[in-house]
C-alpha cells in the first residue's frame, strides 16, 4: 500500500511543481504557450487535490479489513438514520 502511495505522490504532485516552476522562473513570451501552462496548472491542481483522497481509494482497494469496518460503520449509521422513531402523541382535550 506504501508503494502504491509513493507512486501515485509522484504521478500527482511532481507534474504541478514543474509546471508551477516553469510558470514561476521561465521567462517565457509567448502568451499561448503562457496559457497553455496555466490550463495546465490548473489541471495540475485537480490532479493535487484529489492527493489527499488517494489513501481512502488505496484502503479501500487493498484491505479486506477495513472493507469491513467501512461497510460496518456505514450499515451502522445508515440504520440509525432510518429508524424511525415512533412518538405517541396524545390529543389534548379543550374543555369549555
Amino acid at each position: 500500500m506504501i508503494l502504491i502511495q509513493v507512486i501515485y505522490t509522484a504521478f500527482s504532485i511532481f507534474p504541478s511543481l514543474v509546471v508551477y516552476m516553469i510558470l514561476l522562473y521561465g521567462s517565457i513570451q509567448d502568451l499561448v504557450i503562457v496559457a497553455g501552462l496555466r490550463i495546465a496548472y490548473a489541471l495540475m491542481a485537480c490532479l493535487y487535490s484529489s492527493y489527499f483522497a488517494n489513501p481512502f481509494y488505496i484502503y479501500v482497494c487493498a484491505s479486506e479489513r477495513f472493507r469491513r469496518q467501512l461497510f460496518h460503520v456505514i450499515s451502522k449509521g445508515c440504520l440509525k438514520r432510518l429508524q424511525r422513531r415512533v412518538d405517541i402523541i396524545y390529543p389534548v382535550v379543550v374543555s369549555s
